[in-house]
């Protein structure tokens, strides 16, 4: 695998902009806004923030805490802590929106996100799946269901293409890795569509 350098930088911009803390917390904005306006504002931000900046301040807050003390990058046993934690966290949004009478969609959508999440990190143990590239493809699938006219497949496959190929650069996944993320991603997100319906 290669070596993260300076010559990585692009790759580990894409990274921070694409990362699955972004992604998880824009998808039910994304979804919320289009299908409840502002009415249902209070309900995006619940899920926003459940899903979207307590882990990223956990993600961030355990990261300095381990280069503080030396190393580069939480323990695995860590990493995989604080996933199933946000796993919770949004569980947690799902049963607020359920008690809210959210829309549909968006409840979906929280499910989608559980059902990716779920995949992702019960396949860690001696092979890791790529995290990254899943919530990419299931984001996708969710936006073509959201915006049916618009070309959603051809652009967010280009995107989640990009970001597997950080995550090679970096070295942080196998090519084989990254494409079985995209492709458990989308089918989970495909699946929790069907069974719950859309619209």
């Amino acid at each position: 695998m290669h070596r993260t350098t300076r010559r990585h930088v692009p790759e580990r911009v894409l990274t921070l902009v694409l990362s699955p803390a972004t992604l998880v917390a824009g998808l039910p904005l994304t979804v919320g806004a289009a299908t409840a306006g502002w009415v249902g504002v209070l309900q995006v931000a619940l899920v926003g923030t459940l899903c979207g900046l307590i882990p990223a301040a956990l993600i961030f807050l355990v990261v300095r805490l381990a280069r503080a003390v030396g190393g580069t990058a939480p323990q695995p046993a860590l990493q995989e802590w604080i996933a199933w934690a946000i796993v919770g966290l949004i569980v947690i949004a799902l049963g607020l929106l359920l008690l809210l009478d959210a829309p549909h969609n968006l409840v979906v959508t929280a499910g989608a996100l559980i059902a990716i999440l779920v995949i992702t990190q019960s396949v860690r143990t001696g092979w890791k799946i790529g995290s990254h590239t899943a919530l990419a493809a299931g984001c996708v699938v969710v936006l073509a269901r959201l915006w049916p006219h618009l070309p959603v497949y051809p652009v967010g496959t280009a995107l989640t293409a990009l970001i597997g190929w950080s995550q090679v650069r970096l070295g942080r996944h196998t090519p084989a890795q990254v494409t079985v993320g995209a492709l458990a991603g989308g089918l989970a997100a495909w699946l929790t569509i069907y069974w719950l319906g859309w619209g």
